[in-house]
């Protein structure tokens, strides 16, 4: 759920990120599209990269999830950059049950 809450910030934020899980959901691989620094980023990569990966582990911590890895690969297509992020938090499985969720 917290992974869902930065997603829907950077959608709010004006990315269409695209996303998929692996590892049972501890690792979620994010596409990022309509960058609103494409320009800056193609020739300030360094920088952008930086502070998307900043805005994806304080939004993160901010919702309380610090066991965290975040990873930004740019331009791994014209206009597409790949974040993956990795959560070393077990799973509550106490939440999972009260929500209804199986197993």
């Amino acid at each position: 759920a917290k992974v869902g809450d930065m997603v829907d910030l950077l959608d709010q934020w004006g990315y269409t990120p695209e996303l998929s899980t692996s590892r049972g959901g501890r690792t979620v691989t994010i596409q990022l599209h309509n960058c609103p620094f494409l320009a800056l980023a193609r020739t300030r990569p360094d920088v952008v990269c930086q502070v998307h990966h900043g805005l994806i582990e304080g939004s993160l911590e901010h919702t309380g999830e610090r066991d965290i890895s975040v990873e930004v690969r740019p331009f791994v297509g014209p206009t597409r950059c790949l974040v993956k992020v990795t959560t070393g938090t077990p799973f509550s499985t106490d939440s999972a049950i009260s929500e209804g969720v199986s197993r």
